[in-house]
């Protein structure tokens, strides 16, 4: 599902033993080639990099209201989270399935593949706002969806990775909540 200006949101718990659910939007057709726009993630841009520490602060002032435990960066959901934003944005698709089908439990990290898992999505036309401003905009469309808002507010989660990607006009944002392994 290729967003029109409008905000798209997804989310999805994946528990041990339980099919994937999540959004029904279909990944775009694979385009090889040149006409691929260049992604960026929050690795090569500073500015997705302030999105992302910004989105990872907010995560955990929200479980601190909520008097739960911050939740911890994990590297290995970090990266399996900014693989997932990268390939949304440069295709131009929102959905918790990679376009060669894998879940969510078949992308992340193999020591957290019997633990719980969740996953929150955004997705939306490059807007020219500020790192706070889009930050915010991110997280207010995260919590304002019941399945994301559960996600960040779950009490056995205790590790996330998060990350921002660009392709041409595609941003995704990609949020990736577990229970200890």
């Amino acid at each position: 599902m290729k967003p029109t200006g409008a905000l798209s949101i997804c989310s999805t718990t994946l528990l041990l033993l339980s099919a994937a659910i999540g959004c029904r939007a279909e990944p775009a057709a694979l385009v090889v080639g040149p006409s691929e726009p260049r992604v960026r993630t929050d690795l090569q841009d500073p500015g997705l990099a302030e999105v992302a520490d910004l989105l990872s602060e907010m995560t955990n002032e929200v479980r601190k209201e909520r008097g739960l435990a911050p939740v911890e960066a994990h590297p290995g959901l970090a990266e399996a989270a900014r693989r997932h934003s990268a390939e949304m944005a440069t295709y131009g698709y929102l959905n918790h399935r990679a376009l060669d089908g894998a879940t969510l439990r078949e992308r992340a990290p193999t020591d957290f593949r019997l633990s719980i898992v969740a996953e929150n999505l955004f997705g939306d036309a490059l807007p020219e706002l500020d790192s706070l401003t889009l930050a915010k905009r991110i997280f207010e469309g995260w919590m304002a969806n019941d399945e994301n808002r559960a996600n960040i507010e779950a009490a056995q989660a205790a590790y996330f990775g998060v990350a921002v990607a660009v392709a041409g006009d595609e941003l995704r944002a990609v949020q990736i909540i577990a229970a200890a392994p």
